[in-house]
């Protein structure tokens, strides 16, 4: 493992004079990305070049996930969703979906998730024979 840290070092710092890049601000990039600021750019060019597909806006939950610098742009993406989506079933289905995976498993977890498929019921954006249930397999 440190062989292949070494590596990596050596690769970058010969990225960097390539580029003739310093070491200070290396680390201002390398902060930018780690902070997420990177992603939330794509993902807010991505949504203007493809609007209103709230199939789209979900894709990018499952790779946020894949990195813990995303808290922030994944809380923007539900907020979205909230906002620009609210009558769409497969907004609702990620909020509720959102109280099971995105926290530690509880009872009161699993509640906030049917009483978000219940409140999608009583605003009629999801048909009463297509409620999910959790049934601990995704």
């Amino acid at each position: 493992m440190a062989c292949l840290l070494k590596l990596l070092r050596e690769q970058l710092r010969k990225r960097r004079s390539v580029l003739g890049i310093d070491e200070e601000e290396a680390d201002k990039v390398a902060d930018t990305v780690l902070e997420g600021f990177v992603a939330e750019v794509v993902y807010k060019k991505a949504i203007e070049a493809i609007p209103d597909n709230v199939d789209f806006v979900l894709s990018f939950l499952p790779i946020c996930q894949l990195f813990d610098f995303t808290t922030k742009l994944q809380e923007d993406i539900f907020s979205s969703l909230r906002r620009e989506y609210s009558d769409k079933p497969q907004t609702w289905d990620a909020i509720a979906k959102q109280c099971l995976y995105t926290t530690p498993y509880t009872d009161e977890n699993e509640a906030k998730f049917h009483e978000v498929y219940e409140e999608a019921l009583k605003e009629k954006v999801i048909p009463k024979g297509r409620r999910h249930f959790h049934n601990g397999i995704d």
